[in-house]
């Protein structure tokens, strides 16, 4: 064995080049395959990081609607206390309420992620606490009224926002006018279940009976999507059957209580008891498989392309090997030098690829924790050394056997004899074949999948909203505090704060709305006087809504200022609305009677398409709330040479006309004179510290509870899309690279083995061209053979319906896989023959004699 790995090393330094690209290649894409294994098994197999956890369980339930389709899955909020007032009949339940407050205690006013628990919480995950302990009650463990008004903080939490500081216990929240008193920190690797959304980790955990919701027990009607119960039940508790029994139950008593409303007849509640772990993995297997499929494919290109090394490695050793055959080394001894030399590759290639991986679990940790669950507990394991181990082990066993036996005994000794003249070459010519057919169709296969991808994600991020976002903002406001303010304070202060922030000088309009981006409430409408049932999603305006965001008023007018403080039962609605309820008119005038009110559409104005929604949906924009504490914000953008004279400006109001793509400034300049001059505005921006300054001056309870620019809700949603198009483009680039590598290798060797015959070709009289072209056509066979390989894989995985890279979505019948499969076609056929152009190059151009000569 010494011998041997004396032989490894030494073999290692006399091809540093031909072994570097071993390494970087094997290393690169075992890296990627160390990385999905982790994050599978971290996803999928890993148990949960909690006692018990095969005994957990979320309760959900679900509306159903006369069709039998699911409206939504969300409890009522009477129904869920029923379900936790009856825990002890299945086991121990625990509720969370999710949202977001803003602590008005700490100095800068943080708007954090929060979390209303019942005491149980805690017990049902195990969690430690780092200091002090988690949230007591003041007798009964189940009864909401017996918690005290205490709050458990999170380690990063107490690590910002108190300095770490071990006197924190005894601390004041001051929580939507409540007041907590801080009882604990929790360990810092503690693990939460994301049973809401990933990328919303909470910071602070307050006790279920302070959450928003809490005066709604008799709220039948209306339902709540923040609230999810965690259970651990009994063990001779089976689910389906509770599922069943908490149905019957939750019937019972919410049909009695919305039998008046005619919208919700023929409904039905269902209940779902689904493990916790498969909560949690939710549809990640999905994006799973596409990772899998994306590096077992790299891969396999990547063992191709080595492969092909070694074969030019031990072609290049054929006389040293021969040599070693004639004094007695039998095939099982060349067999152990070839493998010893492989996994000593292997082990170098192997250990910069844990290198890589870790660098690439960090980066995940860090940016993607919002796509996939559990991110935040990766890191290598044994299933990565294991994986790894597992690696080295077959892949040097295979490669090693693929190296081995191409060689051909009887020429080796006659090549020693002959000094290795006109023996250039040993290599099984079926085996190069196969090398450049297996090099096309993965690349093939990779290249069609990842162009699928590319194409879909780029028109998600490249799809025009329909309005703009340059230099536009979205301000939420919210009232802090003990004392609440009136209907009429919260007016006064809406007014106030718009003349304010219209004062600031980076700003241009304010307008009293929501941003087009937040997520506004559907409403479902038993439409009376149409007979007819349909979901309108609510959206709220004023005058300067529209103008503000480019928005096109197509038909009608807008919304005047009188209508905001009336409250007037106008409304403008998007084109989509406008379309199905006058296919072949003007909408304008139409009536609409979801309830005993009646709204008429005053206007029509073009959709919005926001990234991963429904475009087509129904959207009805009603007259803000005179005391609502939204605002959208418009500042200036730099100008420069912009010359204004004797110009007056007031309040200017469009109402009845079409605007399309038009720009309304409505701001209140008066008197204002600019004679002659020439005035250069640079980009001015507002700050969230002015934003603060301003609502002080108003009232000292005011505070922000949302500023963030369009433009950056706009990135975000489209986090998605790019997350997709970018690994689409790495994997199509990777699969390219890793394909010219190996093509070139293969072929490279192969045209070698034809130098006699193109040196043969040259000396007749065949011009260097006519040779290129012959080594094309005599190569295309293996394109072909390739493609078709590619679209047999492609047809497998269609029919089969296996759901990766979106290629369940490609027909025959639809132009875009055509045309994106004749792309990659094309760009594999281009790579192919530019690479025998290349080779070919060193050889044509040389002189007849040399090349006879290299032959030999």
């Amino acid at each position: 064995m010494q011998y041997f790995l004396q032989t490894a090393w030494q073999n290692l330094k006399q091809k540093p080049l031909l072994n570097t690209s071993f390494v970087l290649t094997v290393g690169l894409t075992l890296a990627v395959l160390i990385c999905v294994i982790t994050l599978a098994y971290n996803v999928i197999l890993k148990p949960l990081p909690y006692p018990e956890q095969s005994s957990l369980y979320k309760i959900e339930q679900q509306q159903i609607k006369q069709n039998g389709a699911i409206d939504n899955s969300a409890f009522t909020y009477p129904g869920v206390l029923d379900i936790y007032n009856n825990q002890s009949e299945f086991g121990v339940a625990a509720l969370n309420y999710y949202d977001e407050a803003i602590i008005s205690s700490l100095p800068n006013q943080p708007k954090v992620f929060v979390s209303y628990v019942t005491p149980q919480w805690f017990d049902l995950l195990g969690w430690e606490m780092h200091l002090g302990s988690p949230l007591s009650v003041i007798n009964d463990t189940t009864a909401l009224d017996q918690q005290r008004p205490q709050a458990v903080i999170s380690y990063q939490f107490w690590q910002q926002h108190f300095a770490a500081n071990t006197d924190v216990i005894g601390k004041t929240l001051s929580v939507g006018g409540s007041h907590f008193s801080v009882s604990g920190v929790l360990d810092e690797f503690a693990h939460e279940p994301q049973m809401h959304r990933p990328s919303q980790t909470r910071e602070v955990w307050l006790p279920f009976s302070y959450n928003p919701r809490k005066d709604q027990t008799q709220s039948w009607a209306g339902i709540s999507p923040m609230i999810a119960m965690l259970a651990k039940l009994n063990t001779n508790i089976d689910p389906a059957q509770l599922a069943l029994k908490l149905a019957q139950r939750a019937n019972q008593l919410w049909l009695p209580q919305v039998t008046e409303r005619a919208f919700l007849k023929g409904w039905q509640l269902n209940m779902q008891v689904t493990p916790l772990h498969t909560v949690i993995l939710g549809d990640s297997k999905t994006i799973l498989q596409v990772l899998i499929a994306a590096s077992v494919g790299l891969l396999l290109i990547a063992l191709t392309n080595v492969a092909n090394l070694l074969l030019a490695k031990y072609q290049l050793q054929s006389h040293t090997i021969a040599i070693h055959h004639v004094v007695g080394a039998k095939t099982q001894h060349i067999y152990m030098r070839n493998l010893v030399d492989i996994v000593t590759l292997l082990i170098i290639a192997s250990c910069l690829a844990l290198v890589l991986a870790q660098l690439a679990l960090m980066l995940i940790k860090a940016q993607f924790g919002e796509f996939l669950p559990r991110v935040n507990e990766l890191a290598l394991g044994w299933v990565s050394y294991f994986t790894v181990v597992l690696f080295v082990v077959f892949t040097g066993v295979i490669l090693a056997k693929v190296s081995t036996p191409h060689l051909n005994y009887g020429q080796l000794q006659s090549q020693l004899s002959g000094s290795g003249k006109g023996q250039s070459s040993q290599i099984n010519n079926v085996k190069r074949q196969v090398f450049i057919v297996l090099q096309i169709t993965f690349a093939s296969v990779l290249m069609f999948a990842s162009t699928l991808v590319i194409n879909d994600a780029l028109k998600k991020v490249n799809q025009p909203l329909g309005f703009a976002v340059a230099d536009r903002y979205s301000l939420s406001v919210e009232a802090v505090g003990a004392q609440p303010i009136s209907r009429e304070q919260s007016k006064e202060f809406v007014q106030a704060t718009v003349n304010a922030l219209n004062s600031l000088a980076g700003v241009e309009v304010v307008s009293r709305a929501r941003s087009p981006f937040a997520h506004h409430w559907g409403w479902p409408i038993n439409d009376v006087k149409r007979q007819e049932r349909y979901t309108s999603f609510i959206n709220l305006a004023d005058e300067h809504s529209f103008s503000l965001l480019d928005l096109p008023l197509l038909s009608g007018r807008n919304f005047n200022y009188q209508e905001l403080v009336d409250g007037d039962s106008g409304i403008v609605i998007n084109q989509s609305f406008a379309h199905y309820l006058s296919p072949e008119g003007n909408a304008v005038g139409t009536r609409i009677t979801p309830t005993q009110r009646e709204f008429t559409v005053i206007g029509v104005v073009a959709d919005k398409h926001l990234p991963n929604v429904d475009g087509e949906r129904f959207v009805m924009y009603q007259a803000s709330n005179p005391g609502a504490l939204n605002f959208l914000i418009k500042t200036k953008a730099g100008q420069t040479n912009t010359e204004q004279t004797n110009t007056e400006q007031t309040n200017t109001e469009q109402t009845n006309t079409e605007q399309t793509n038009t720009e309304q400034t409505n701001t209140e300049q008066t008197n204002t004179e600019q004679t002659n001059t020439e005035q250069t505005n640079t980009e001015q921006t507002i700050t969230r510290q002015q934003l603060l300054s301003v609502l002080n001056n108003i009232d000292s309870r005011l505070a922000i509870s949302e500023f963030i620019s369009l433009e950056q809700q706009h990135a975000q949603q489209l986090s998605h899309s790019k997350l997709a198009l970018y690994g689409a483009i790495s994997t199509a680039v990777s699969a390219l690279f890793i394909a010219a590598i190996g093509l070139y290798g293969v072929l490279s060797i192969s045209l070698q083995i034809r130098l006699t015959e193109i040196a043969t070709r040259m000396a007749i009289g065949a011009k260097p061209y006519q040779v290129v072209l012959l080594m094309l056509f005599d190569h295309a066979k293996y394109l072909l053979f390739g493609f078709v390989s590619a679209f047999t894989i492609v047809l497998a995985i269609v029919f089969t319906k296996i759901g990766i890279f979106n290629l369940t979505t490609v027909s025959l019948a639809n132009p875009l896989s055509a045309a994106l499969g004749g792309f990659t076609l094309l760009v594999i056929t281009l790579l192919t023959f530019m690479t025998i152009v290349l080779v070919m190059q060193k050889y044509v151009t040389k002189p007849v004699n040399q090349l006879l000569t290299g032959a030999q």
